[in-house]
């Protein structure tokens, strides 16, 4: 009889801890961070504006926190292939992150193929936002991923 018992309470334990894990939030590992510094000399542009951009990748959940000065109110934003087109030519987003950027941050789910591809190799990417109007040829600002 004590055997039978001392093998229930094993097993017990290893439906909770089993439990424990299945509700347990994604490890460290699972979140990828990536930074660019942001100018306009990177993307060729007129802009005297900088600033940063924090890229956060949870699986296919990719989020940005931008911190900029010296442009406009941003309306598009994204991660593109680099390197960056020639001044005043503009590159689709392989990760567009929002139709209106006024957001400093937020979040968006992204299609599978290009975040593997951008955490494969950060360096061939690189992330940049833009305006329009007051500007010639825009005020983007961007730089390369890392």
């Amino acid at each position: 009889m004590r055997k039978g018992i001392v093998t229930c309470a094993v097993a017990l334990a290893g439906v909770v801890v089993g439990a424990a894990h299945a509700n347990a939030p994604a490890s460290h590992a699972d979140v990828v961070t990536l930074k660019a510094k942001l100018t306009g000399t990177y993307v060729h542009a007129p802009a005297t504006g900088s600033g940063t951009a924090v890229i956060t990748v949870t699986g296919n959940r990719v989020c940005w926190k931008f911190m900029y000065k010296g442009i406009g109110t941003p309306t598009v934003s994204g991660i593109h292939h680099a390197p960056p087109p020639a001044a005043g030519r503009h590159k689709t987003a392989i990760i567009p992150f929002t139709a209106n950027t006024t957001m400093h941050k937020g979040c968006t789910a992204a299609k599978a193929g290009p975040v593997k591809a951008v955490l494969a190799d950060p360096s061939a990417y690189w992330v940049g936002i833009g305006t329009v109007g007051k500007y010639a040829n825009a005020a983007a600002i961007g730089g390369p991923l890392h």
